[in-house]
């Protein structure tokens, strides 16, 4: 560990890399902490380490020079052993930059995460110390001061850096969005007749069931219905791939059908919501791209606690009863639609 007798020269880092190997919406809500280090480090060599199918979320962070990324074990589709073969062969890649520092950015000590760091080969590694698993405390030799509860995902992410000296004032999220895309969506709302006086609301369909983050399909069902008959309301619908068979079944119930808007991947679905009026989800990754673009959000909570991975910004409802987000009924959801957009024939569920 450093030690007061043992200092280290911040001030001489030049090759830093950051690790952040967890989901989506968590790596959107680094980037403040990306950019803090830019400006602290504006000639530093600054690499970022995430899993793949999180790259989407931060592709074309001009506060990068390099992005490296490996599809976990468990997310392969084939051998683990290939999968892990797959990730040394990352971590050599990593090795032969001779890094002066590597982070462990999540807020919580993360033995996947201490690992990648201790393997990246940095004098330095920075990260929170393993109160439960000690024995991995080499993973890291410059330990974080502790989070307080109830502390936003964006401040706990800083509050690493301030153990080297590093903040900043303005906290933005960054997302970036391909101009390529935004030429498909304009496409598409002139395809679909989506007019610019009524208001665009995206219904976005995802969950973990294993996890307890899931809202009923009959929950969709009924409130699509009651969006649909709205006068000031475009609906459309939209899910990941994996989530596809919940969708088709929602659709097959769904009295009018919506518009849908397919996206191919995470660039494509933040080219949408670019454009949308309010967005409609269970909390998680939708949610915080739709902060770091300025979309209104309407987010149904699980366990989450809010204080912790509410929305960033202004503007955005959070509906949470209990740590079942099935306690948040429609009826629930068309009243905090109602104070985002105004109420304009909007037929009540039967409830």
């Amino acid at each position: 560990m450093v030690t007061s007798e043992n200092p280290l020269d911040f001030d001489k880092i030049k090759r830093i890399l950051i690790v952040r190997n967890d989901n989506i919406g968590d790596v959107v809500l680094t980037t403040p902490a990306i950019e803090a280090l830019r400006k602290h480090y504006p000639d530093a060599y600054i690499a970022i380490l995430v899993a793949e199918y999180a790259r989407g979320a931060i592709d074309g962070n001009p506060h990068l020079d390099k992005i490296y990324s490996y599809q976990k074990a468990k997310h392969s589709d084939g051998s683990k052993l290939l999968a892990w073969w797959r990730q040394y062969k990352v971590i050599k890649k990593i090795r032969k930059g001779k890094l002066d520092l590597a982070i462990g950015i999540r807020s919580v000590f993360s033995p996947s995460q201490g690992r990648l760091v201790f393997a990246s080969g940095a004098p330095m590694r920075l990260g929170h110390y393993p109160k439960k698993r000690k024995y991995l405390s080499f993973c890291y030799n410059i330990y974080a001061d502790e989070n307080p509860d109830k502390t936003h995902e964006i401040i706990r992410s800083l509050n690493i850096l301030r153990k080297i000296k590093v903040d900043i004032e303005k906290k933005d999220i960054f997302f970036f969005v391909p101009e390529e895309e935004k030429k498909k969506v304009r496409e598409f709302l002139e395809r679909n007749k989506l007019k610019k006086e009524k208001k665009l609301v995206c219904l976005h369909i995802s969950g973990r069931v294993g996890e307890g983050r899931w809202w009923d399909p009959v929950n969709y069902i009924s409130l699509s219905d009651s969006l649909a008959e709205r006068e000031d309301v475009d609906l459309v619908l939209n899910w990941p791939p994996k989530e596809a068979s919940i969708g088709d079944e929602i659709l097959s119930k769904i009295k009018n059908r919506p518009i849908i808007f397919e996206s191919r991947g995470i660039k494509s679905f933040a080219a949408f919501l670019q454009k949308c009026d309010l967005l409609i989800t269970l909390q998680g990754g939708a949610m915080h791209i739709a902060a770091a673009l300025k979309t209104p959000t309407i987010a149904i909570f699980d366990k989450a606690d809010p204080d912790v991975w509410h929305p960033w910004g202004e503007g955005h409802i959070v509906l949470k009863k209990g740590n079942n987000p099935n306690l948040v009924t429609v009826e629930d959801v068309i009243d905090a639609v109602d104070k985002k957009i105004g109420v304009k024939s909007c037929r009540r569920p039967d409830l």
